[in-house]
């Protein structure tokens, strides 16, 4: 009995220190790796297999210049990514926060472009479910929703608000249920916000137009309630 309660007790202690030279060396690895991947973005070198590593298969339908966007962007914000291995011994990079989003991007036609190609059906199927958060995969998933939009983020739109014809602006666009949250320009409830639906987009210029008239409309009523 105490031959065998001896044996087990030299297994547990033998097996976690292995688990632990195990896990350790697992962890140096994909440090080295990170530095690695590092290095060689900052001095431009970008072979098929390190785009596959890091941003995944759309990647490799991406022209020089986007790809410099983006690495330029991995190399300025390593806190925000990090090598992983899954348990299928699959090595790739997970963002955090990751560089797919408008405001990383001085052109938003590019942005537009990269996103569709990076995320469409031929895309990185894996992005969004391995290769990031829970929560970076939903912001990048409706900034993909905005681009096939017709309206978008700080659009004016006018919209019929209890019978009467209203001027907004677009503060939170929803493109699942086609209402959006809107930012009253127009009438007494100027200011406020309210959701809306059957919105209809107008230029900027209409929109300037249209508040012009209004002030003009209010001084008017104003100089005929002081008489």
């Amino acid at each position: 009995m105490y031959i065998i309660l001896a044996a087990v007790l030299i297994a547990i202690a033998a097996y976690y220190p292995i688990k632990s030279i195990k896990f350790y060396c697992m962890e140096s690895f994909e440090q080295g790796l990170k530095a690695k991947i590092t290095q060689d973005l900052r001095e431009g070198r970008v072979s098929t297999n390190l785009i596959l590593l890091t941003i995944g298969a759309g990647g490799l339908r991406l022209t020089r210049n986007q790809l410099d966007v983006i690495f330029e962007w991995v190399v300025q914000n390593t806190n925000a990514w990090k090598v992983h291995t899954y348990a299928d011994e699959k090595i790739v990079v997970v963002f955090a926060r990751s560089p797919f989003h408008p405001e990383e991007w001085n052109n938003y036609e590019d942005y537009k472009r990269v996103t569709r190609q990076m995320f469409d059906d031929y895309g990185t199927k894996d992005f969004l479910t391995s290769r990031t958060t829970v929560e970076e995969s939903d912001r990048i998933r409706k900034n993909l929703a905005t681009i096939g939009s017709p309206i978008k983020l700080y659009d004016y739109v006018m919209f019929d608000f209890y019978g009467v014809r209203t001027l907004g602006m677009v503060t939170t666009a929803s493109l699942t249920e086609r209402c959006h949250t809107v930012k009253i320009l127009s009438g007494e409830l100027r200011g406020q916000h309210c959701t809306a639906g059957n919105v209809h987009k107008i230029e900027p210029d209409e929109a300037i137009k249209e508040l012009a008239r209004q002030k003009e409309e209010w001084k008017e009523n104003k100089k005929y309630s002081n008489e």
